[in-house]
């Protein structure tokens, strides 16, 4: 297991490089220029030489690079065009609250798409079956942003339960800063639990034709245990691959509901560089997603010899 995990850190490393060298050519193929968003239509030739100068962005688009990935292999992951501050704590501060939001979410969302599609699949013809597979159908239909608009609309402007937009720290006021994060908080269960709710309920249907599970009641055993006991492990694997790559994206930034709700997450973050043009913080927060995806591809594979015996052999 250890050999399997060092041989697919080190794939892991021409990974990143190569995304590295994605991202940095696709930011600089973007139209516009940072040093004239900074200093605006006013600004005359010389001043906009002299700041291009300033920020190296005169130089050649090779050197550039070399100069990034250099100083990014010691630690430094550059400074803000924008707002002249380092990029590396601005990531963090924003990756933080991106993980305070998602890891809740997508735990609930786990405990209610599991036992829910396993429950769908047992039962399936039935009117239960049939509210699982719509309420999943809707889910991966309905877009994240209309979902987030629903919500403030009803819960924030008609009935006037919970705010809408911002967000207030733990050392303001807890309770506040809970009452600001239900409404993106439910956007996010409601957008994602519908795509693990239905993987679910498709491998368990699977699974449950088996002839191991036939054999299971054969045996007497009970449909609960059958189903728990000998479905649930290998109708998770699927399930499992999903998830992680679902955990990958939204700690990457969920960025259309930190972008509606007005969060200071990661995904807005991303959203207001690219549009800055804000070339240092952009190719770090796209590093920073590139290596997550990487990370929980990694943790997936060394989780399926744990529910299936026959991967570790």
């Amino acid at each position: 297991m250890l050999a399997y995990a060092a041989k697919r850190f080190a794939l892991a490393l021409p990974t990143l490089f190569l995304v590295s060298l994605i991202v940095f050519g696709v930011m600089r193929l973007i139209p516009g220029d940072p040093a004239a968003l900074i200093l605006g239509d006013a600004a005359d030739p010389e001043t906009l030489a002299a700041l291009r100068e300033q920020l190296g962005l005169n130089q050649p688009l090779a050197v550039q690079f070399f100069d990034w990935i250099s100083r990014l292999l010691g630690g430094d992951w550059g400074t803000s065009l924008t707002n002249d501050e380092p990029v590396l704590p601005t990531i963090i501060e924003r990756f933080s609250f991106t993980v305070t939001l998602v890891l809740p979410v997508f735990a609930i969302a786990l405990c209610l798409a599991l036992p829910a599609g396993l429950l769908a699949a047992r039962k399936y013809g039935s009117r239960f079956d049939s509210i699982v597979t719509v309420a999943a159908i809707v889910s991966l239909s309905v877009p994240g942003f209309w979902v987030a608009l629903l919500l403030i609309l009803v819960f924030g402007v008609e009935l006037g339960w919970l705010p809408t937009v911002g967000y207030v720290t733990v050392d303001d006021n807890w309770t506040t800063q809970v009452r600001y994060l239900i409404l993106p908080a439910a956007a996010l269960l409601i957008v994602e639990t519908g795509q693990l709710l239905r993987m679910m309920r498709a491998s368990s249907l699977e699974v449950l034709e088996a002839e191991y599970i036939m054999h299971a009641r054969a045996k007497g055993l009970p449909e609960t245990r059958v189903a728990w006991r000998h479905a649930f492990p290998n109708a998770l694997a699927p399930t499992l691959t999903l998830a992680g790559m679902l955990l990958g994206s939204l700690l990457g930034g969920a960025a259309v509901i930190e972008t509606v709700f007005a969060l200071p997450g990661l995904g807005r973050l991303l959203v207001d560089s690219v549009f800055q043009r804000d070339y240092p913080v952009v190719q770090g927060v796209l590093l920073l997603v590139a290596t997550l995806q990487i990370a929980m591809n990694l943790l997936v594979d060394l989780l399926h010899p744990v529910l299936d015996p026959r991967v570790r052999l």
